[in-house]
């Protein structure tokens, strides 16, 4: 459950900076 929360929070905020192609 903490994955899902982590990535929701990283993939909303790192979408610009390139981080989601990682």
């Amino acid at each position: 459950m903490k994955q899902a929360e982590s990535c929701c929070s990283y993939v909303a905020i790192e979408p610009k900076m390139g981080m989601l192609n990682n």
